[in-house]
């Protein structure tokens, strides 16, 4: 074999030695990037789950909130008609004992006479002081809106 000098021999085992290498090499950088590949799978898997996660959240505070904002509605909404049927009530006696009163005191002439202060009344001035069933009726009203504005308060801390 002439043509197999020992120079030649030497080219032909190099060659032969970079194709190893460069085989070996392939293979390592396919290997790696496989691995990279599965990393990025897992990440973009990790990330849909925290996106689906996140939107999951934000969608139950959201029916949170809409349920919570209903509650005061329908809290101030109860609140209001309660504060109305009390003053209703409250008004409604007291015309009811200011008619009482007007059947007691009506002679049947169709005008009543002065009646006289009696002692414990308070006196006729020229100051315009309301009677004490006034003076009564208001606070029981000016009460009853005091009292339904606490309940109110303390119902919406409590949520």
């Amino acid at each position: 074999m002439p043509f197999l000098t020992s120079p030649l021999i030497y080219v032909i085992a190099f060659l032969l030695a970079t194709n190893i290498i460069s085989g070996i090499g392939w293979k390592w950088s396919a290997t790696n990037a496989e691995a990279e590949r599965q990393k990025v799978v897992a990440c973009q898997a990790k990330h849909d789950a925290f996106v689906a996660q996140t939107q999951a959240a934000g969608k139950l505070a959201a029916e949170k909130a809409k349920a919570q904002e209903k509650e005061h509605a329908r809290i101030s909404d109860a609140t209001a008609k309660g504060w109305a049927s009390a003053i209703d009530v409250v008004r409604a006696d007291y015309a009811q004992r200011v008619r009482d009163a007007a059947r007691r005191s009506a002679g049947g002439s169709g005008l009543s006479a002065p009646t006289q202060d009696r002692p414990g009344d308070a006196q006729a001035s020229t100051d315009a002081v309301p009677s004490p069933a006034r003076v009564a009726a208001d606070c029981a009203e000016t009460t009853i809106t005091l009292n339904y504005l606490q309940s109110y308060i303390e119902r919406i801390q409590h949520e």
